[in-house]
């Protein structure tokens, strides 16, 4: 969707926004799952 493949151009926009409680995990459980998507957080 961001249009990046690869994972660490994406962690490194993601991460400051999950720590910023902006966005959310689905499976926070399992960071690295194929499964994982993001929500946004209100």
């Amino acid at each position: 969707m961001l249009g990046y493949s690869d994972k660490r151009t994406v962690r490194k926009h993601l991460n400051p926004l999950i720590e910023q409680g902006r966005i959310s995990m689905t499976v926070p459980e399992k960071p690295n799952s194929k499964n994982q998507k993001y929500i946004t957080v209100k």
